[in-house]
């Protein structure tokens, strides 16, 4: 990375977070530092350096003295690489989903109307309602117990398994499975880092909606309670019980399977009981 490359990506992650994200500029530098290692335009590199004496025109170490003024500059000059000739619309920078994705659909539609990308995950649409629905209408082992067992059910009672700080965590710790499903352990394993990575973006997605790092998903505690949880499912609602190691002593509590109505609402008393214990 060249010495000019550097500044301008520092310089573009102290402004973003000054540019209200439904501003068209935010979009176009968005676009900008993300891609810029990858293969760009020919003569993007020095549109970057232009940019770059635009913002040193405005900013300040307190941020930017004339945000109205620095917006018109660059947007003046971004619309003067895109179209040079001014006859038509600047086209907005390609959308990275369908970059990466091609004509492939990334979305899901749900409960409460919201648009999820999975491609894409954003926290500012993660809602309560969404993760309590899906989950509780979503059976463990994929759906070969006797009876049906959610995974919000589940999670209520890892959560409950775990010290009072990582309560919240816990309680989420299957979140993601709520946008994409639960998938038996072993075909995760046979999908290997593809399936993680999907996965593990929607939980950093999950953790920051919710306010706490996504490294304590993977809590020592929490994963001594999940696999403790598992034990006591195995016990309690397999009638030829699996031939599958004792990770954990399986906990004492009998389980008892919920229907998803009360399944969900547990799940969302406890979350918000959760939430107000950790602000």
């Amino acid at each position: 990375m060249t010495t000019s490359t550097k500044t301008v990506c520092e310089c573009l992650d102290l402004l973003l977070p000054l540019i209200p994200e439904d501003e068209p500029m935010y979009t176009e530098l968005k676009y900008m530092r993300d891609n810029i290692f990858m293969e760009l335009p020919e003569n993007t590199f020095s549109l970057m350096q232009e940019t770059y004496k635009i913002m040193q025109e405005h900013i300040t170490p307190g941020g930017v003295e004339d945000l109205k003024q620095w917006e018109h500059d660059l947007c003046v000059r971004w619309k003067e690489y895109w179209n040079p000739t001014g006859q038509e619309p600047a086209p907005t920078p390609p959308n990275r989903t369908e970059q990466k994705y091609p004509g492939i659909h990334t979305w899901i539609a749900t409960s409460i109307g919201q648009e999820f990308d999975l491609a894409e995950p954003n926290p500012k649409i993660i809602h309560i309602d969404d993760i309590a629905q899906g989950l509780s209408n979503i059976c463990r082992y994929a759906g070969q117990c006797n009876k049906f067992y959610s995974v919000a059910q589940h999670s209520v009672i890892v959560a409950r398994n775990v010290p009072k700080e990582l309560r919240l965590p816990a309680l989420l710790h299957d979140a993601a499975e709520a946008y994409i499903g639960d998938i038996t352990a072993p075909l995760k394993r046979m999908l290997g880092n593809v399936w993680h990575e999907i996965e593990w973006s929607i939980d950093v997605a999950i953790a920051e909606a919710f306010d706490f790092s996504p490294e304590l998903f993977d809590a020592p505690e929490i994963e001594l309670a999940d696999k403790r949880a598992m034990m006591a499912e195995v016990r309690d609602l397999f009638n030829h019980k699996p031939n599958i190691p004792p990770y954990a002593e399986p906990l004492e509590e009998r389980i008892s399977p919920m229907i998803p109505f009360d399944a969900r609402h547990l799940f969302l008393g406890e979350l918000s009981k959760y939430r107000w214990e950790s602000k």
